[in-house]
């Protein structure tokens, strides 16, 4: 899946993946209570992701004019989903892991020592 460790994106026949790391990594750091939003080079550099979030409050209506909603903004409205759903409570775990792994690795360096 898109977003983990190393960012990379396995699909069938070589195709690339939906997004690019840009938009995966705003759309993580929105989930976590880490991207400015009001930041005007997070558009530079991720402006579906900031689309996404924007829909997210207001409809794509609001975002882009009438219309109904596209396969790509299906895409970015479910990805945002799995960020603010899953994506956050496995990177918690995975950062409590870490943490426990840090603290025994340094007490058996204590004892070591």
């Amino acid at each position: 899946m898109a977003g983990r460790p190393g960012r990379e994106c396995h699909l069938p026949d070589g195709a690339p993946p939906p997004f690019s790391a840009a938009t995966i990594e705003a759309l993580e750091a929105w989930a976590d209570a880490r991207l400015d939003v009001s930041d005007p080079i997070e558009w530079a550099k991720a402006p579906d992701a900031l689309r996404a979030i924007l829909a997210g409050r207001f409809g794509w209506e609001a975002v882009r004019g009438p219309g109904v909603l596209t396969w790509r903004e299906a895409q970015l409205s479910l990805q945002l989903e799995v960020e603010e759903r899953i994506g956050r409570r496995l990177r918690e775990r995975v950062a409590e892991i870490n943490a426990e792994q840090d603290a025994a690795a340094a007490s058996l360096r204590r004892v070591a020592e």
